[in-house]
């Protein structure tokens, strides 16, 4: 992934857990797994992730021939904006990459292995964010 839209997703987790902090009067030195956990949320960007998975499966679930299956065909095609994003997506967290094999499942179907995949990458991370040495310290 590009570094500037790593550091863009940083930035949006940082704005929204600190919106969090403020919206529950918690000190701003509150850890981020904490609360992650306490809350029983989500990364910013794992739902984020989340969403497009399970978009991805309505836009290729849609009859042939209909403009949105076409303009993520052609993205794919050269390359470029969501198409080019969406096609690593499915891999990253174990589901199927064929987009025939993921039209061919039923909506919940989808959407439950989608959160499965999701909230397994959660806790997963949620695990590494406790365990990270900032400043020298565990």
């Amino acid at each position: 992934m590009v570094p500037q839209q790593e550091q863009k997703k940083k930035e949006l987790e940082k704005t929204e857990i600190n919106a969090i902090k403020l919206l529950f009067d918690l000190p701003l030195r509150t850890p981020t797994p904490a609360i992650i956990y306490s809350f029983g949320l989500l990364y910013t960007t794992l739902r984020i992730e989340q969403q497009q998975l399970i978009y991805l499966w309505k836009i290729l679930s849609k009859e042939s021939g209909h403009w949105t299956k076409e303009i993520l065909a052609e993205t794919r095609t050269i390359g470029v904006g969501w198409g080019k994003m969406v096609e690593d997506l499915p891999a990253r967290y174990n589901l199927p990459s064929d987009f025939h094999e993921i039209a061919s499942q039923r909506k919940n179907e989808w959407t439950g292995r989608v959160k499965a995949a999701i909230e397994k990458r959660n806790k997963e991370r949620l695990l590494a964010d406790c365990h990270k040495e900032i400043n020298g310290q565990n």
